[in-house]
């Protein structure tokens, strides 16, 4: 059986909703009985290699917020503490000592990481992020055989009290979320080149 390991690719205290939706995950995933590990990135040595432990049928899910066209993710929907580009999302998960030699699945879990937009004010670039993402991981960090995948619009971990009891894949529709189906029917996988 695989391990599920949720990166927390911020440094920001516990308070963070990234942290939270990480431990209201794993809670699900013990009480389905599922390996489930949360692993943080701290930037001091009692952390680091702290994915060197990744094994190759494991998938590890990066848990972040994101917005469709942005170029970077954040630890917070709205007044976020830590932005995330690229190339700083790439040297924390190097510097957690995910290992390079075998294929490993990354799931870029943030909202709108696959999605493209036009160039917002302030916002975006027409960019994927999880496009960029890839190459960034293949080309400059040596990840020749991760396989990528991100998520096209909003997406929520699971509750305990989820009528679907899985990860939901939500869609805003005027003031309310309608629930669509399972993340994992609306994610793409990106190759990098």
């Amino acid at each position: 059986m695989y391990t599920r390991w949720l990166f927390v690719p911020f440094s920001s205290g516990h308070d963070d909703e990234v942290f939270k939706m990480a431990q209201v995950w794993k809670s699900v995933e013990d009480w389905k009985g599922k390996r489930t590990v949360i692993v943080r990135y701290a930037n001091n040595r009692d952390n680091a290699g702290c994915l060197s432990k990744v094994a190759a049928d494991d998938k590890l899910y990066i848990l972040a917020h994101g917005n469709v066209g942005c170029v970077k993710v954040a630890n917070k929907f709205s007044d976020a503490t830590e932005e995330l580009s690229v190339n700083d999302l790439c040297e924390r998960i190097q510097e957690s000592g995910l290992p390079t030699e075998y294929r490993i699945v990354v799931n870029l879990f943030a909202c709108g990481a696959e999605g493209r937009a036009e160039v917002i004010a302030g916002c975006g670039s027409g960019a994927v992020f999880a496009d960029d993402f890839a190459r960034a991981l293949r080309e400059r960090y040596y990840y020749f055989d991760a396989e990528i995948y991100g998520y096209k619009e909003s997406v929520t971990s699971p509750e305990q009290n989820d009528d679907l009891g899985y990860k939901g894949k939500k869609l805003a529709v005027g003031v309310r979320n309608e629930v669509l189906g399972r993340a994992s029917e609306f994610k793409q996988r990106f190759r990098g080149y």
